[in-house]
C-alpha cells in the first residue's frame, strides 16, 4: 500500500513539474512577444502593457501558444497587429 501511495505522490510531482514547465515556457514566450512588439512599434513598456491588457492580447498569445511558438518573430508581430486591428 505504501508503495502505491509513494508512486501516486511521485506521479503528482511529475505532473506538477511538467505543468509548471509548460507555464514557464508560455510565460517566457508571451513576454518575448510583448517585448518584440514593443520594439517594432516603438512603444514604451507601459503603453504596450496597457494595449495588451485592454485588448486581451495576453490571453490571445497564451491560448494560441501551440500554433504561434513554432513561427518566427516577425510573423508573431504581424499576427498581434492583425489581432489588434480586428479588436
Amino acid at each position: 500500500m505504501f508503495d502505491l501511495l509513494r508512486s501516486a505522490n511521485d506521479f503528482c510531482k511529475i505532473l506538477t513539474k511538467n505543468f509548471t514547465v509548460r507555464i514557464i515556457h508560455r510565460g517566457t514566450f508571451i513576454l518575448f512577444d510583448e517585448e518584440q512588439y514593443k520594439l517594432e512599434k516603438s512603444l514604451n513598456g507601459e503603453d504596450v502593457a496597457r494595449l495588451f491588457e485592454r485588448y486581451d492580447v495576453w490571453n490571445y498569445l497564451y491560448t494560441c501558444y501551440k500554433a504561434l511558438h513554432t513561427t518566427g518573430t516577425q510573423y508573431i508581430i504581424n499576427d498581434i497587429a492583425e489581432y489588434l486591428a480586428c479588436a
